[in-house]
């Protein structure tokens, strides 16, 4: 079940879809730091083809999650730029960032130059407001530049930034769902929450179930409403 904040918002769960998603419409994921042997978004792409979006417009895109923002960018951008440019200029782009993705997709892309193509950006299970302590691990081994910007939860540098690119990112429709049982963002679980836009808690999802339960194209969609026949 979903919550809109305080609210309680019960969504309809039997949505159809057409037997084709709108063509001019792209899907990037980011996920959240994993590398493409391990990453387990490839799920939620299948549930995305299996809603009518062909596969050819579904792409992943990984980074150095364990490097410098800076480089990150560098190397996310990269792709997504060579995709964007074999494309027609009014196509338009959704992004799907699960938990360190949605914040390093959202400083990365503000500054894009074909970031008024992006018509939704969505996070799952995300950090977008940083954390109160740093990520698990990071007292053992080597951490990326981005632990620092986001800890602690809501620290002046990490605020000004969010201000300052609010205009950008609330043109890109911005949702977010998280929960109360994520375990892994827990510190506090509502750091998944984008300062703008919609965000729902997921009462009964755990940190992976966003990205690889039977359900979590259905959750996502009656939330943030990207069924095909709503983007062009």
């Amino acid at each position: 079940m979903l919550a809109r904040f305080a609210k309680l918002v019960v969504l309809p769960v039997a949505l159809s879809f057409p037997a084709h998603a709108d063509t001019k419409s792209l899907v990037f994921f980011v996920p959240g730091g994993a590398s493409p042997a391990i990453t387990s978004m490839h799920r939620l792409m299948r549930q995305f083809e299996g809603a009518g979006w062909p596969a050819e417009n579904l792409s992943q895109f990984f980074y150095p999650y364990k490097s410098s923002l800076k480089k990150s960018c560098r190397v996310l951008r990269k792709k997504m730029d060579e995709k964007i440019a074999s494309v027609p200029k009014d196509v338009s782009v959704i992004i799907v960032g699960h938990s360190l993705g949605q914040f390093i997709a959202m400083y990365c892309l503000a500054d894009a130059p074909w970031q008024h193509q992006i018509k939704k950006f969505i996070g799952l299970a995300g950090v977008a407001n940083g954390q109160d302590k740093k990520a698990l691990g990071c007292g053992f081994k080597r951490c990326g530049e981005w632990v620092d910007f986001l800890t602690p939860y809501r620290n002046a540098e990490l605020v000004a930034w969010l201000e300052k690119v609010s205009p950008v990112v609330q043109a890109w429709a911005p949702c977010s769902l998280y929960s109360p049982i994520d375990r892994f963002v827990s510190s506090p679980f509502d750091s998944g929450a984008l300062p703008y836009g919609d965000n729902y808690t997921v009462s009964d999802f755990s940190h992976l179930d966003f990205i690889s339960r039977a359900d979590a194209y259905q959750t996502l969609s009656d939330a943030c409403r990207i069924e095909p026949k709503l983007i062009r």
